[in-house]
């Protein structure tokens, strides 16, 4: 199901630091496509397609996620965590907004694969300056991961170790060992959102006297 696309996602709970992100934006003229959420559980469900956000297309996710790092239910640094530890979500860009300024949180947050980490500007005018440059970097300047739909993946015993034949859109790749890593010579780009059916024969033999290698993540 394809949705309305959103360029923005904003995590936000403080309704007055919502109303001055995008007044912010407003200002710098990067409000098109906005979708503010309240805390951290609508903000995985809105990326995954959950809850009231059933049927929400993943291609559809935010060009860039403004994340605050204290929210109700359930924290920034797990929305984080899930995000970025999601292979079809892991390319989204986060940008972690937020008044906190300690080091625990600055480097827990980039442990977890947070792309920015911004600590909110007392002052207004610095703040909107600093959400305009966010705005012309992330949605301008940076390029973003494309997705390829992968239909098939058949692995079988090959001479020197296991190989992998995919098909990609209608397009078949020669065969390569060990499997996903193979894709990346089909784009120059990074390839992210791989959604594919196994076929692998578990009774074949096992060449080099290797055990079977175990099956990708069918949840991937």
């Amino acid at each position: 199901m394809r949705t309305e696309p959103v360029d923005i996602l904003l995590v936000e709970d403080n309704p007055t630091d919502v109303e001055l992100t995008l007044h912010a934006l407003h200002k710098n003229n990067v409000t098109n496509r906005v979708h503010v959420v309240r805390d951290g559980v609508e903000a995985l469900d809105f990326v995954f397609g959950k809850g009231a956000y059933r049927g929400r297309s993943l291609e559809d996710g935010p060009r860039v996620i403004l994340l605050d790092l204290q929210l109700p239910q359930v924290d920034g640094r797990e929305v984080l965590r899930q995000i970025k530890g999601n292979l079809l979500t892991r390319s989204i860009p986060i940008v972690v907004l937020t008044s906190s300024v300690e080091q625990r949180d600055i480097l827990e947050s980039y442990q977890l694969g947070v792309n920015s980490y911004i600590v909110k500007p007392v002052d207004f005018t610095q703040f909107t300056d600093a959400v305009r440059q966010l705005g012309m970097y992330w949605l301008l300047l940076n390029q973003h991961a494309v997705t390829i739909d992968v239909e098939c993946v058949k692995v079988e015993p090959g001479e020197f170790g296991w190989n992998a034949r995919f098909v990609v859109r209608g397009l078949q790749d020669p065969r390569t060992p060990r499997g996903v890593l193979a894709l990346t010579r089909l784009s120059t780009r990074p390839l992210v959102g791989l959604r594919y059916s196994l076929v692998l024969d578990t009774n074949a033999p096992s060449p080099n006297g290797q055990e079977n290698p175990p099956p990708p993540d069918a949840d991937a």
